[in-house]
């Protein structure tokens, strides 16, 4: 019984984790300020959003946190986190689809968080 009870908890821990590992790579751009349309009035956190694509809107939904670290290559990036927002016409990517090149919008605070003299289109990796 006790081997089966550890069996279960094992498995279970597993699961958890694997599932809270959805990770990426996504080329982030600067919003132009007004041209979103939010999912909700509460969805902005202190200036900070996402827009996605479609697809990736659809399968994790309004206000999800997204933690992003730039540079996307470095063991020790800089890390915010920001919630999706709102879908945007030129956003890329299908959610769990290895290899895949993600195309976001950050707000002007995520941009200017991470390249606060340039914000030119930043690659930055992603876990949800």
């Amino acid at each position: 019984m006790f081997f089966q009870k550890f069996l279960a908890i094992t498995l279970l821990a597993f699961v958890g984790f694997a599932a809270a590992q959805i990770v990426g790579n996504a080329t982030l751009s600067e919003e132009t300020p007004g041209s979103e349309t939010f999912c909700s009035s509460t969805c902005v956190i202190s200036g900070k959003y996402l827009g996605v694509s479609q697809d990736f809107f659809n399968d994790y939904g309004c206000g999800t946190l997204v933690r992003l670290n730039y540079p996307a290559t470095s063991n020790t990036p800089q890390t915010l986190v920001a919630p999706i927002c709102f879908v945007c016409a030129g956003c890329t990517g299908e959610p769990n689809i290895a290899g895949q090149t993600y195309n976001w919008i950050g707000s002007t605070v995520v941009m200017g968080n991470f390249e606060p003299v340039n914000p030119q289109p930043i690659l930055v990796s992603w876990d949800i």
